[in-house]
């Protein structure tokens, strides 16, 4: 039997029979051990994650141990220092131990410690193999534990590891945690026990990676958790248990990454607030109740999970309000997503979820004040959202396709102060059904297509039925009373449209009542040819822009156009045009096409006001003098539409700067005065958009011819009293901004 049961998921057992029953030398219950215990077990072997599991040939047999303080590790012989770098060590022992006795049983420490490499038997159901009490720094792993009802027991304990064990045929729980915190299971397997991991009253616990298989008698659960808070249950595997995630009374649990099938329930939250219920597999094989069964539970998160293959995919129960449930996967169930009939189930989101091939896709029983919005509901064989004495709702956007039989319905709906919106139904028999006992709602905006019936509507009050979109159908029915209907696009409608405001100029009959403003063109916003971009033009010019929309026959025609910055814009059959000068700078654009019916399609862009372009500068020729003459000038003309600064330096030493603030500007400097020798002047002028130009001219001034009468003698004496430069701007006509 054992053998069978260490083969299960791929456990490799190599069995070797190297011991018998004359070699363990501590007492057993009427002189025998539970053979499938040990001779299945000897050997070496790995368990399902590929941890090696002890030789009992290698093992030494131990009676049980008791510990009670820090000191008794010490005085017991055990190795180790109690640190955390050298902890002490009980290891690659064999203890088997009777009736309701514990095989290891420490309390009241706090050093550091490890249990590993060991293998505990039993021949009752009522033994524990580890049990801690008020004990912190403790690590069990790779360490086996065979036919016990507990494997592991701990009560006020603080940072237990319990890492790659191996539990087998546990009649109780395999790992029971009682007020213990900041710890980590991780990598265990569980197989054949009636409960996997129980913990209550503690925080801060991370449950991961573990494996779990069922015990075959009674109700037994996988990972049970009670009043316990701000733990992580992740990426564990439960298969065939009754429960096999039971979570109550938790605040701030992560649950995700979990596998859970053949299950009768997969996850059970009871009491449960402002957890992530997310990326989980509950696949029922057909077995399952529930998925996901919620109660009492609010401000939770329940998302990308996968819900197959059971009755009720993810079930809201009685008295859940604000929990978002989006991006699950719910196909091939009874019913998709199930909100209770109960009205204290309100305030919870349901979108962007899938459900196909269930008989109901949504169905909310008895509910209020709930959003079921965007998803995707196809293939379901009776109803895509199904919603019974529902108030205050809001149904939108879901896209619906009908199921594989002739009675499927896209809506059914009946309640009051709901609104019906912006929904696609397409090839179902009856797209919209409207039930008694409907009031104050309003089903607006909706496209029904390819339907037998694409309304069917019963006695209401005070509902208006207003720009839906009916196409491709054989009946439409609404009853007389309560209902407004007008403003609808019929398919079937064949009247005119002579003064072209695109409504059609007699009534249409629907069943009982009239729509007296039947659409003539679909009131759909056609798409933009090209999404409107951000777009750059150049400083001092002017901007035009065309935007295009796809124009579709049928479509409701574009009208006109609007644009929020009418001071600097104006737009005309798509095309934008700036209306006076642009300062540098971004420009943010909202443009509007606006149809027949006054619906807008929103477009917004950038306009990016730029200068790329560098000021002209002129080029003066190079000057040349003798020393002592005067009247020597270097004139630059400078010209751009934002001019900012110049800077002249000579020979690389700044001269002079200044602002240049006319468009079209003569910069003057005196170069007289000069001793003999080359100079490099060098102007360079800035604009306002960060551009510039620069021009270099060389004077130099030659020495004097020598002189008898010593002319040249009082021109270095009046050269050696100094040099005055003089530097003029001389401002000229401004030129137009709009000059290139």
């Amino acid at each position: 039997m054992l053998c069978q049961l260490l083969n299960k998921k791929n456990v490799s057992l190599t069995v070797v029979f190297l011991l018998t029953i004359s070699f363990l030398p501590y007492s057993m219950q009427n002189g025998e051990m539970t053979t499938n215990s040990i001779a299945a077990y000897s050997g070496d072997r790995s368990d399902a994650f590929g941890h090696s599991q002890p030789n009992l040939a290698a093992l030494t047999p131990h009676d049980s141990i008791l510990i009670t303080n820090n000191s008794q590790f010490g005085d017991q012989g055990w190795p180790g220092q109690g640190v955390e770098e050298n902890p002490y060590l009980i290891e690659s022992l064999l203890i088997h131990v009777t009736h309701s006795d514990v095989a290891i049983n420490i309390s009241k420490t706090d050093v550091y410690f490890e249990v590993r490499h060991c293998v505990f038997t039993s021949n009752s159901t009522e033994t524990t193999d580890i049990k801690l009490q008020n004990v912190s720094h403790c690590k069990i792993w790779n360490t086996t534990f065979l036919d016990s009802r507990y494997g592991i027991r701990t009560e006020s304990c603080e940072q237990i590891v319990v890492h790659q064990n191996l539990f087998l045929n546990q009649s109780g729980e395999s790992i029971r945690f009682q007020r213990t915190n900041s710890s980590f299971i991780s990598s265990n397997n569980c197989t054949e026990c009636k409960y996997g991991i129980v913990a209550s009253y503690s925080i801060s616990n991370t449950f991961e990676n573990n494996y779990f298989s069922h015990h075959p008698s009674g109700k037994n659960n996988g990972i049970s958790i009670h009043y316990c808070n701000s733990s992580i249950v992740r990426d564990n595997e439960l298969q065939g248990f009754y429960n096999p995630l039971y979570i109550a009374h938790c605040n701030d649990i992560q649950i995700a990454g979990n596998n859970c099938t053949s299950s009768t329930l997969g996850l059970d939250g009871y009491d449960i607030s402002n957890c992530d219920i997310i990326e989980n597999t509950f696949n029922g094989n057909r077995t399952s109740a529930e998925g996901i069964l919620l109660d009492y539970a609010i401000s939770n998160t329940i998302s990308g999970n996968n819900c197959t293959l059971n009755e009720f995919g993810i079930y809201l129960c009685e008295e859940c309000s604000h929990n978002l449930i989006s991006s699950n996967t719910c196909n091939n169930n009874t019913y998709g997503i199930y909100l209770e009939k109960a009205f204290r189930n309100d305030n919870n989101e349901i979108s962007l979820n899938t459900c196909e091939f269930n008989e109901i896709g949504v169905y909310l029983d008895q509910s209020a004040r709930n959003i079921v919005q965007d998803n995707l509901l196809r293939f379901n064989n009776d109803t895509g959202i199904s919603a019974w004495y529902v108030n205050d709702t809001a149904i939108t956007r879901n896209h619906i396709v009908g199921g594989l039989i002739d009675s499927q319905i896209g809506i059914y709906t009946m309640g009051l102060n709901n609104d019906l919106t912006f929904n696609t139904i397409k090839t179902c028999h009856l797209g919209l059904f409207l039930d008694d006992s409907l009031a104050s709602c309003s089903i607006h905006g909706n496209i029904v297509r390819n339907t037998t019936y694409c309304v069917l509507a019963f006695i209401a009050s005070d509902t208006p039925v207003t720009w839906n979109i009916f196409q491709y159908y054989e009946f439409a029915f609404i009853e007389s009373g309560g209902y407004t209907v007008e403003y609808n696009y019929w398919s079937e409608y064949d009247g005119v449209d002579a003064n072209t405001d695109g409504y059609g100029d007699t009534p249409y009959p629907v069943g009982n009542i009239e729509d007296p403003y039947p659409l003539v063109y679909l009131p759909i916003l056609p798409v933009w040819d090209i999404e409107p971009s951000d777009q750059n033009v150049e400083f001092g010019n002017d901007f035009e822009y065309t935007l295009n929309v796809l124009s579709t026959p049928g479509i409701a025609p574009i009208t006109s156009w609007e644009i929020n910055n009418t001071g600097l814009f104006s737009i005309t059959a798509g095309v934008i045009s700036s209306t006076t000068d642009l300062a540098l700078g971004d420009i943010p654009l909202e443009v509007r096409a606006i149809n027949i019916y006054d619906h807008y399609l929103v477009g917004t862009f950038t306009l990016t006001v730029q200068d790329t372009t560098d000021p002209i500068l002129s080029t003066p020729a190079d000057i040349a003098y003798q020393e002592g003459a005067t009247g020597n000038w270097i004139n630059w003309s400078a010209t751009d539409l934002l001019p900012s600064s110049y800077q002249i330096t000579v020979n690389g030493s700044l001269l002079q700067a200044g602002v240049w603030n006319e468009s079209d500007e003569v910069i003057r400097v005196s170069v007289d005065g000069l001793a003999t020798g080359e100079y490099t002047y060098e102007l360079t002028v800035f604009d306002g958009g960060g551009n510039s130009a620069s021009d270099i001219v060389v004077v130099t001034v030659e020495a004097l011819p020598p002189s008898d009468d010593g002319t040249l003698l009082i021109a270095l004496a009046v050269a050696g009293v100094g040099v005055v430069v003089l530097v003029i701007v001389v401002y000229l006509g401004k030129k137009s901004p709009k000059e290139p």
